[in-house]
């Protein structure tokens, strides 16, 4: 008869029963998880009206009517990417970040609180 034993020599039964599973533990419901300072990059809003101007010329060209660049409308749509890919855990630190963010040239800096309710 063979015996199985474990790595310190211990007999080990091979033919037990599974271990019943764990339930996994309950998400707390709500949380709180940093601030984050988003806003629209340097020089992206130049980028936009150069990309909408080369749009209208290649419509016009066409024979198609392409509206003028709305810059608020632009503003509304245009997606905001993190000023810093880690959260900040405390909110003067962001206000910060966002301050610099703002002299640095960035456009429409914003403080979220990255939590769960």
């Amino acid at each position: 008869m063979l015996e199985f034993v474990n790595y310190l020599g211990k007999p080990v039964n091979a033919f037990a029963p599974p271990l019943p599973r764990q339930k996994p533990k309950a998400q707390p419901k709500t949380y709180h998880k940093g601030w984050r300072v988003v806003g629209l990059v340097a020089g992206s809003l130049e980028e936009a009206q150069k990309a909408h101007a080369l749009k209208k010329r290649q419509g016009d060209a066409k024979g198609k009517a392409v509206a003028d660049f709305d810059v608020n409308a632009w503003l509304a749509t245009a997606k905001r990417k993190p000023v810093r890919s880690k959260p900040y855990g405390i909110r003067s630190a962001a206000d910060a970040c966002a301050e610099l963010a703002i002299k640095a040239g960035w456009i429409g800096v914003q403080v979220l609180e990255i939590s769960k309710e």
